[in-house]
């Protein structure tokens, strides 16, 4: 298993997310065939990005690595690779601010 690792402190530990063991269908498909606490404009703006199963720890909880480093509450992990920010990414996709089905960010 490969973990990239987005966070790490020395008192709680570290916290990563899995990106070598892929489900079967994309995000759409298979946060709406688990529970999932996923927003739904969310799962419509990603719909065909892909999911890596990360383990027992909670299950219904998704991170999305995307590249919309201007959305309030990401992390950059890595040039043009973010994490976080969901709030701001459900805000801009209401907004019609972000192509629908685009996992690129706006240029």
């Amino acid at each position: 298993t490969v973990v990239l690792v987005i966070e790490h402190n020395d008192v709680i530990g570290s916290t990563g997310i899995v990106i070598n063991r892929p489900l079967e269908g994309t995000l759409n498909k298979v946060a709406t065939e688990t529970e999932s606490n996923l927003d739904l404009s969310l799962k419509l703006a990603f719909n065909a990005s892909p999911v890596t199963y990360g383990g027992p720890v909670a299950q219904e909880e998704y991170s999305i690595l995307h590249g919309y480093g201007e959305v309030s509450g990401s992390k950059k992990i890595a040039p043009g690779i973010f994490v976080g920010g969901s709030e701001e990414l459900m805000s801009e996709v209401r907004k019609k601010n972000m192509e629908m089905g685009s996992s690129d960010p706006p240029t």
